[in-house]
């Protein structure tokens, strides 16, 4: 029975690997596709400033195109929070510890714990 665990192991390590592997092979795929799809929407943007027809909807082979723009806001980082909450107690004449608030935060936040087997 030992030996049937041993093998099960390392069947199931060898598999792992396998796996790390075609998810790193199929990671750097994806990247390429996003490169290259980065590339064409910027030049179709610029195509459609050119032309004029940012507002215009198109239809071609029954998908619907259309410009759209959003704003994406950065996250909230620590570092990040640390200088906006000196900024602003600066600036409104505040005096405050920081460091506790900040220490709070770190302190507080959610947590889970996650198991993984790491490849080296």
């Amino acid at each position: 029975m030992e030996r049937t665990n041993k093998d099960l192991l390392k069947k199931h390590i060898s598999d792992l690997i396998r796996i790390r592997n075609e998810i790193d092979t199929k990671n750097e795929e994806l990247s390429k596709l996003r490169e290259d799809r980065c590339e064409i929407e910027s030049e179709i943007n610029n195509l459609l400033y050119e032309l004029n027809l940012e507002q215009k909807i198109f239809i071609l082979n029954e998908n619907k195109i259309q410009k759209k723009s959003y704003i994406q806001y950065q996250g909230f980082s620590i570092k990040y929070l640390e200088e906006k909450l000196n900024e602003y107690f600066i600036s409104n004449h505040l005096n405050v510890n920081l460091k506790n608030i900040i220490s709070f935060l770190k302190m507080n936040r959610d947590k889970k714990i996650k198991n993984e087997i790491k490849i080296y």
